[in-house]
């Protein structure tokens, strides 16, 4: 479906500098010389010039050539009326600048096939930034250009382009080696007709000699008819099936401008093709990893921030049932869920990989669940990602059933849309799985780092990374550090199945896995058990306020005495099943708790002075 191209500039001549943001995943709309000397600059909103236009203009990327005569190479931008992002601006975030001859001598498209490093990118020296009144914010910088032609590039964060995301997997192909399997497929087209690629990774063994199918049998989720176009015009073949492995699904990109995903997702690659890895050969062995480079190619090469062509925030369309026109691979990724959720191992592991702009550190959203063993399930694999990632902030995640059902507000890009229609929860949903997350990585930098220790095992001081210590003041993100937690991704998913070669729990303060998981349900329990002594609490004042004012009506003893029992029986109801009361004294109470029982005791003490002396005794409180 063709919309209108998003507004660029083509060797736009701006009293000597020359703007250029015709290319894949570029925005910048407009640039002129100001009377001060500076170039004021003005991105693009999401899906600009059509009816869906959003507020969204966050990302900028643009290439200016320096054609000034004269020895100054001096120049200042000035961007007016951006999205506002004064949190992430006044902890140190910085735009990132390149040099059109790196960028070449990296191989252009393929600039990061290597898995490593950044591209030839560098955040800038210092830049100024200011919320203004109208939700809007000023950012400024200053460039130092080296001679007369000098060409670079600027953008927010590091680019990612869409055409880079293809030459890059197709160059790790190339290297793939040994029993390392790895294809790729045509998962489906975008709305524009944009492909929509797939990596399987495992080994060789335990392949069965029949083919994964097309997954008809899914079609209850979302249509299938879309997905495998390739294979289905017979210019392709699906890969064999592996009955004996569960699988893995990563996705990321469904928000265009939150590169940190697809360097998470690098990261986890990467992890899975060494081939001398005992992490990596373990990993292969057991589970088949699915992943997802790019969920809204149409966004990401319109240099959109958060939504795609239409102005749809893709991120809100997986329940209940996502539409296969409108977001083809929405629908192609709750499929593929659904299918490995009923497949003989089912789903081990299901992670929607994003950036965030406000909230500092590397953290997950995960889903609430009511069932207290999958709840300690779903937060042990957190904790464990703590262990062996420097910059994952466990005390930053959020599992609250809040978050999971909120609604966006009215200053959001979709006002009204609701958190369930997310990836993970969805996920939840449709699979019953635990373990599908959020993860989130701020574009900047985090709160702390942690302190990674060192890995035990056979080979794992040759293999591993050595032992990080903690900090308390982060360097700023590189992609080198987003790819880390994808490694991190990869390790933890190991520790939680009591299989990981090089193990770095048994250095942490954790000791072992099974200590981390009574670390988790010590606070569950704590929290609960705060939550019921409130609830009670509540009752029993509420129960207070009726029984007084009853007994001042009553007239007889027998009537008061029936007003106490029914104000116990209510205390009583409040009060966890029996259930949970095998369970809750077993860990003490935390200080707010505790605060909330006396409250209790006393409300009751009180109903029994209001009702004349009668019989109210209040069972011991926890």
């Amino acid at each position: 479906m063709d919309r209108p191209p998003p507004p660029s500039l083509t060797d736009h001549d701006a009293d000597g500098l020359v703007f250029n943001s015709s290319f894949d995943h570029a925005n910048l709309k407009h640039a002129e010389r100001a009377r001060d000397g500076a170039w004021d600059l003005t991105m693009a909103k999401d899906a600009e010039n059509t009816s869906n236009e959003k507020r969204s203009s966050t990302w900028f990327y643009f290439r200016v050539r320096d054609e000034r005569e004269g020895p100054k190479r001096q120049a200042r931008f000035r961007f007016a009326g951006m999205a506002r992002q004064g949190q992430l601006y006044k902890h140190g975030h910085r735009p990132v600048v390149r040099r059109m001859k790196d960028k070449q001598q990296l191989g252009n498209e393929k600039c990061w096939s290597t898995l490593t490093g950044s591209g030839g990118w560098k955040r800038l020296n210092n830049c100024s930034y200011r919320d203004q009144g109208d939700r809007t914010g000023d950012l400024q910088f200053d460039y130092l250009f080296g001679e007369k032609g000098d060409e670079v590039e600027f953008a927010f964060c590091f680019p990612y382009a869409y055409e880079e995301s293809l030459a890059t997997h197709r160059e790790v192909l190339k290297r793939v080696t040994g029993d390392i399997v790895v294809y790729n497929e045509l998962l489906c087209f975008s709305a524009e007709g944009r492909r929509i690629e797939m990596l399987t990774v495992t080994d060789n063994h335990g392949a069965d000699k029949r083919e994964e199918d097309l997954l008809y049998d899914h079609a209850d989720v979302a249509s299938t008819s879309h997905l495998f176009p390739e294979v289905r015009d017979g210019t392709a073949t699906r890969p064999p099936r592996y009955p004996e492995k569960a699988e893995v699904i990563i996705s990321a990109r469904v928000h265009p401008g939150e590169t940190p995903a697809s360097f998470v997702l690098d990261g986890l690659l990467e992890l899975l093709l060494r081939p001398d890895d005992r992490r990596a050969k373990v990993l292969r062995r057991n589970y088949v990893f699915r992943f997802i480079p790019q969920l809204n190619p149409d966004g990401v090469h319109r240099g959109h921030y958060r939504h795609d062509s239409y102005g749809v925030n893709l991120n809100r369309v997986y329940w209940p049932s996502p539409d296969s026109e409108k977001a083809p691979a929405q629908a192609a990724l709750m499929v593929l869920a659904k299918a490995a959720s009923t497949r003989p191992k089912g789903l081990a592991l299901f992670v929607d990989l994003h950036a965030h702009a406000s909230k500092r550190g590397v953290f997950i959203y995960g889903n609430h669940l009511e069932d207290t063993e999958q709840h300690i399930e779903n937060r042990l694999y957190a904790l464990l990602l703590s262990v062996n990632s420097s910059h994952f902030d466990y005390h930053a995640c959020n599992f609250s059933k809040e978050h999971m059902l909120r609604c966006d507000g009215p200053s959001a890009a979709t006002p009204g849309a609701s958190a369930e229609g997310s990836a993970r929860v969805a996920c939840m949903r449709y699979t019953g799985l635990a373990r599908a997350y959020t993860l989130e990585c701020n574009y900047n930098c985090g709160r702390l780092t942690n302190n990674v220790p060192k890995a035990s095992g056979e080979g794992a001081q040759r293999g591993a990374s050595p032992e990080r210590p903690a900090t308390i003041t982060p360097e700023p993100f590189t992609p080198d550090s987003w790819r880390e937690v994808g490694r991190a991704l990869g390790a933890s998913l190991l520790d939680v199945a009591g299989t990981n070669p090089w193990d770095r729990v048994k250095q942490s303060r954790y000791k072992n896995v099974q200590l981390a998981r009574r670390f988790i349900e010590d606070q569950t329990v704590r929290k609960r058990a705060g939550a019921v002594a409130l609830a009670v609490h509540s009752v029993a004042r509420m129960s207070s306020l009726r029984t007084r004012k009853a007994a001042r009506e009553s007239t007889s003893t027998e009537d008061i005495r029936k007003l106490a029992a029914d104000a116990r029986r209510a205390v009583a109801a409040a009060r966890p099943k029996e259930k949970e009361e095998v369970t809750l004294p077993r860990l003490p109470i935390t200080k707010r708790g505790r605060k909330a029982t006396s409250k209790v005791r006393a409300a009751l003490r009180m109903n029994a002075a209001n009702v004349g002396r009668a019989t109210f005794v209040a069972s011991r409180s926890r």
